[in-house]
Formats: C-alpha cells, sequence, structure tokens
C-alpha cells in the first residue's frame, strides 16, 4: 500500500467523496453496477487507513456525492474538524 511522507491525521477530521462514473453528463449514476454510495465510502475510507489517518473512527462527518462525467474518477477531500466546531457548521460546509 502506498505511504505518505506527511503525517497521519489524528484527530476527527471531514471528509467529502465525489464519485463519478463515466457516462452521459447530468445523469445519474443508478444503475445497478455503479453501486451504493454508503458502500463507496466505506470501502474508500477503509483503505485510507494508516495512509491518511490512522483510523476511520476520526470520520465525524462525512459528504458522498456520486455524479456521471467523461470518465471514472473519485475525489477525497479531508480536513480537521475542530472539537468545539458549531454543530450546524456540518450542515454548512458540504
Amino acid at each position: 500500500m502506498a505511504r505518505s511522507q506527511l503525517p497521519l491525521f489524528d484527530e476527527p477530521v471531514r471528509v467529502v467523496l465525489s464519485l463519478q462514473f463515466a457516462g452521459r453528463d447530468g445523469t445519474l449514476p443508478t444503475a445497478p453496477g455503479d453501486g451504493d454510495a454508503d458502500n463507496l465510502a466505506k470501502s474508500i475510507l477503509d483503505a485510507m487507513n494508516s495512509v491518511v489517518w490512522t483510523d476511520d473512527r476520526l470520520v465525524v462527518s462525512l459528504s458522498v456525492s456520486k455524479s456521471c462525467g467523461d470518465a471514472d474518477q473519485v475525489r477525497v477531500r479531508v480536513e480537521t474538524f475542530a472539537a468545539n466546531a458549531d454543530i450546524n457548521e456540518l450542515f454548512d460546509a458540504a
């Protein structure tokens, strides 16, 4: 597994996942082969253990979207999430 030279996150984080499937722009990937957003997210988060963070239990906020575009693509944004952050910030961020 690939290892980063950056230190692992070891504090609460917010994650935004964008899953793009090859297909006609403007359509939604809802075919059986496109997979469930929650299951795809789980696989991605598990794969990032010991690569991006110490453990995916640190993910306290998660936003997942699926769309169609020119090619398959996964985009991931990870940022720290302060313990004293306003809970309403979770709804405003994604």
